[in-house]
């Protein structure tokens, strides 16, 4: 495609944005809740070939989870989002929602990180176990 060419005249710019609060270790130890919400890729200005379209409601994306700490290896994360003008249709919105399950394994070489013995073993669990969340 020649850049220089005048049928090449689309200009659009698009904006997006998010907030969120998480929390640790609410109700119990390993938990931990939280809820995002922003603007998905919105397309806010267009010129020359590139336009707008007729729906213009802007999107809206909110979402909660709640991660539930089973034990160190083991953690369900059920969740909602709904998605508010979907498609900029004002008269709409899309819930879903999920459950992930996590597993999380720890691998020791033992000669090779220096873990030969029982605490330092313990150490390098608990170091890897909270850089972990």
């Amino acid at each position: 495609m020649d850049d220089s060419s005048p049928a090449v005249d689309a200009y659009t710019t698009f904006t997006s944005w998010m907030v969120g609060l998480h929390f640790n270790d609410l109700l119990k130890k390993g938990n931990n809740p939280g809820l995002i919400f922003g603007q998905p890729l919105y397309r806010t200005q267009a010129s020359g070939a590139a336009t707008l379209g007729t729906n213009r409601a802007t999107l809206y994306h909110l979402e909660g989870y709640y991660r539930f700490r089973i034990n160190d290896n083991l953690s369900i994360t059920p969740g909602a989002s709904v998605l508010f003008n979907p498609e900029g249709e004002s008269t709409n919105a899309t819930t879903t929602g999920l459950v992930r399950t996590t597993f999380t394994f720890y691998l020791y070489f033992l000669g090779d990180w220096g873990l030969e013995t029982e605490a330092s073993r313990q150490k390098a669990y608990t170091t890897l176990r909270y850089q972990d969340k």
